[in-house]
């Protein structure tokens, strides 16, 4: 069986939805992506709202965000992406770093322009984690969504760390990250992101293509006996509007 170069990239498992920065210990943080699906036609309104709040929140000393598109997966989406090391860091209203008139202003024009949103919140697994070679945000994001059966979870975090892991190491991959959701989605679901500079990058012979193909067989043979569905989106990094 011939597999795929980018299944090869990606060898199976997942976030989010990521591109901020994971921490390279055991801890786990978290992080909440806001999915933003904009009306069709009214992506550039939105862009141009959303600079006008990361200038303002920035100017009030805020950050840690960060903003993404979909460029393969569903049209007329963004992400915008917040971390946090604990769910208590959640809390706490929401400071727009505006005044009360141009923040009203604000809200009634964004209302315009989206059709919906779905807010999740996830968390991220430092231990596994393969950091980049190179520093800063990454111009694209290649996600692996993977449902997982129910209860399956604690094998998919075993054969992360001690089979796929190790693979995509000897292979000389780099910036690959792994997230499982814990509110507002499905919690059986697990997001991969491998970091994407450029588009050429993905006709690589991808970092499991030193193993034989009984090998790879054998280690996505694991992985698929446990996932429902998957799919995969690539993001591209939106800097003017992170912060």
């Amino acid at each position: 069986m011939k597999i795929p170069k980018m299944l090869l990239a990606l060898a199976a498992s997942v976030l989010a939805i990521s591109g901020t920065a994971i921490a390279q210990d055991d801890d786990h943080g978290l992080y909440t992506v806001r999915a933003t699906t904009v009306i069709p036609g009214k992506g550039q309104e939105y862009q141009e709202l959303m600079a006008k709040l990361a200038t303002s929140r920035k100017a009030a000393g805020h950050s840690g965000v960060n903003m993404w598109q979909v460029v393969r997966g569903p049209a007329s989406t963004f992400y915008t992406v917040t971390d946090a090391e604990k769910y208590a860091d959640l809390a706490g209203p929401f400071d727009s770093g505006m005044s009360d008139g141009d923040w009203q202003r604000w809200l009634s024009r964004i209302v315009d322009v989206i059709d919906h949103s779905v807010v999740t919140t996830l968390r991220t697994h430092g231990e596994l984690a393969i950091t980049a070679e190179s520093g800063g945000a990454p111009n694209m994001v290649l996600l692996r969504y993977s449902v997982l059966k129910p209860g399956t979870g604690d094998d998919h975090h075993e054969w992360l760390g001690e089979s796929l892991v190790p693979a995509l190491k000897a292979g000389n991959g780099r910036g690959w990250s792994v997230s499982d959701v814990r509110l507002g989605e499905d919690v059986n679901t697990w997001i991969s992101a491998t970091r994407i500079d450029s588009w050429e990058q993905m006709d690589g012979p991808g970092p499991l293509s030193h193993m034989s193909e009984r090998a790879r067989n054998n280690l996505l043979d694991d992985y698929f006996e446990r996932v429902e569905s998957s799919r995969t989106e690539l993001i591209r990094h939106l800097p003017d509007l992170s912060y």
